[in-house]
């Protein structure tokens, strides 16, 4: 396996990259991104001794300096995986982001948990088997035409049925709608992100209590 390198993003960040085997069009790699905590974080935040590993959506990949900071600053290990044919991890001659199937993503999410089981079918309903906080906008807009609502609202999926599907997925769920917040919410307007943080804060570590 590839040792770890210094990432495009800078300090603290390096990338490892996971050879997944070959296709028609050559190699297939994922790549790992981790940012660590320094110094008494590592020991004493909140969550020390705890990994994360965020997995980006379509036609993206991590570039998200102030999640890993979010992450580090309570003492967890932020690691953030750019799957097949996506930013880190395509190479020339391949379709940006082409996939077959999202089974296929099972291979790139066990590399990276291996390096320290992909997509789950949700309509019948599946125990995700830990507690889980679904963060998403309170708004969705169609993106067939332009309007102002697009930079406030989530217009990529029906939020409201994403909030009707995250109950099925354990019996601890946790769902925050955040208003103004667009599909991805920690790319939203500092308004809804920070709120958005703010959830996630409490979420993780209880409401009145001091983090770092």
């Amino acid at each position: 396996m590839a040792s770890w390198v210094p990432d495009i993003l800078g300090k603290p960040f390096a990338q490892r990259t996971l050879q997944l085997g070959e296709d028609a069009d050559g190699p297939l790699v994922a790549t790992l991104v981790r940012s660590l905590p320094s110094g008494l974080l590592r020991m004493l935040g909140p969550l020390a001794d705890v990994d994360v590993l965020y997995v980006h959506g379509w036609s993206d990949y991590f570039f998200q300096r102030e999640l890993a900071r979010f992450w580090n600053r309570l003492g967890a290990r932020f690691y953030a995986l750019d799957l097949r044919r996506y930013g880190r991890s395509l190479r020339p001659g391949q379709a940006p982001g082409y996939i077959t199937s999202l089974s296929d993503y099972d291979a790139d999410i066990s590399a990276a948990l291996d390096a320290r089981a992909g997509h789950a079918r949700v309509a019948g309903g599946v125990d995700v088997g830990c507690p889980a906080l679904v963060l998403l906008s309170r708004h969705s807009t169609s993106p067939m035409q332009w309007s102002d609502q697009i930079t406030s609202t989530d217009s990529v999926l029906v939020v409201d049925d994403i909030a009707r599907t995250a109950t099925r997925i354990g019996n601890a769920v946790t769902v925050a709608r955040i208003d103004g917040a667009i599909h991805d919410v920690f790319l939203s307007a500092p308004a809804p992100r920070d709120a958005a943080f703010s959830a996630l804060e409490r979420w993780l570590v209880g409401p009145g209590i001091a983090l770092p």
